[in-house]
């Protein structure tokens, strides 16, 4: 019965992880034990809710053939349930909660078109690929548009071992549509690198790419790519890089707020004009005014109706304690979305098993919302207006009676 119990904690934090995907009165010792964990595991994250959740870690344990020892699962669990899974700690090291939008991509080497091509007709093992003289790299402001915003992407490309950006010729840009319309070449965008369209300078070897949707059709909704043809010397290049776009919007954010205090926590909720009823995702992030420190992340997760409505976004009280902050706040990085996935929500555990049930349409699997572009602050508060109570639920105390 108790290794029945073992292996309810296990699923359950892995359910907790699939839910993420659609989305101290201890004693000194005790302390450093949690901060010495939570250390930890933001050191292995690769994508953080907050703190990674538990399900995360443990497929990375299991990856490795390991199973978790109970210590480690407890001590991981308890981290995880101090707080409500809709309110989480944000630090400066969450780069992908902080600028969720961007393209951010680390340098790759640069693979010769004639060898990619002799790698896709069996000619030639991708071990045995020349080591490259060039790395390159996109990135960008925004990884998604909404409507007729202007998606903006860089390409620079270097010397190995340098960081001298090296001069390309391009010859070719294409965006083309996502895989389930075909790969449909879409009106093509404009590129330069003579300070012109969005690019900053000219002649710095940063080619500068610029895109508006020619039309409001399917093709223009979804994962797009974006596909440069360019030589340098007198070798030829292909690269790519993905990102999202949708024409219509499903609902808008109106720009007004209302913030209270409730149970401890700090609600700030932004109003929302919605044209799609459905079951949206709405996130933002909280900011200490003063010193610009990134405090906590917020979604809610839920059903919307047609029309105007304000949205909660609980910032949980405990998080002011632990970070110390006072004063006023920042609420910023407003997004969102309308989920479009082809099931219901709560057939979420027969999709884990048998994930081939989920490609049932050709549409993509969101409608995003155009980002909110301002902050909002809110009104000073003292430290005293914020619990410094753990959360509690009965899921937290289920999980914690197995230990």
């Amino acid at each position: 019965m108790r290794d029945f119990r073992y292996i309810a904690v296990i699923f359950f934090v892995v359910v907790m992880a699939g839910f993420f995907y659609l989305m101290r009165d201890e004693s000194a010792q005790e302390k450093r034990e949690v901060m010495d964990f939570e250390e930890a595991l933001r050191k292995q994250r690769k994508s953080d809710f907050g703190f990674s959740g538990p399900g995360a870690d443990l497929h990375r344990i299991l990856a490795m053939g390991k199973g978790p020892d109970k210590a480690s699962l407890e001590a991981h669990t308890r981290l995880y349930f101090r707080y409500p899974p809709n309110s989480r700690p944000l630090s400066n090291s969450m780069n992908d909660l902080l600028n969720p939008r961007a393209i951010q991509n680390s340098k790759l080497p640069l693979i010769r078109q004639a060898d990619r091509k002799k790698i896709q007709d069996g000619k030639m093992n991708p071990d045995d690929l020349p080591e490259s003289d060039y790395s390159y790299r996109f990135w960008g402001p925004k990884n998604a548009i909404v409507g007729k915003e202007t998606l903006i992407v860089y390409l620079e490309v270097y010397a190995n071992g340098s960081n001298d950006r090296v001069p390309l010729t391009i010859n070719r840009a294409m965006v083309k549509s996502d895989l389930k319309t075909g790969a449909k070449l879409l009106n093509p965008p404009l590129y330069n690198d003579s300070g012109a369209n969005g690019d900053e300078y000219a002649g710095d070897n940063i080619w500068t790419f610029s895109w508006v949707p020619g039309a409001q059709t399917r093709e223009y909704w979804g994962e797009l790519l974006l596909e440069v043809e360019f030589t340098l010397g007198d070798q030829f290049y292909v690269e790519s890089q993905i990102f999202f776009a949708n024409p219509k919007t499903p609902g808008r954010f109106t720009g007004q707020f209302v913030e209270k205090v409730e149970a401890g926590s700090l609600y700030i909720e932004p109003e929302v004009s919605i044209d799609e009823p459905g079951h949206y995702i709405i996130e933002a992030n909280l900011y200490h005014s003063a010193t610009g420190e990134p405090l906590h992340w917020a979604y809610f997760n839920g059903d919307l109706t047609a029309g105007t409505q304000f949205i909660p976004l609980m910032f949980f009280g405990k998080i002011f304690h632990e970070k110390n902050r006072d004063g006023k706040f920042e609420l910023r990085e407003l997004r969102g979305y309308k989920n479009n996935v082809p099931f219901a929500l709560a057939d979420l555990g027969n999709i884990a098993k048998n994930p081939s049930l989920a490609d049932t349409t050709a549409e993509p699997d969101k409608i995003m919302l155009a980002d909110y572009p301002q902050k909002y602050v809110s009104k000073p508060y003292s430290l005293g207006d914020f619990s410094d109570a753990e959360y509690t639920s009965p899921e937290k105390t289920d999980a914690m009676n197995e230990y």
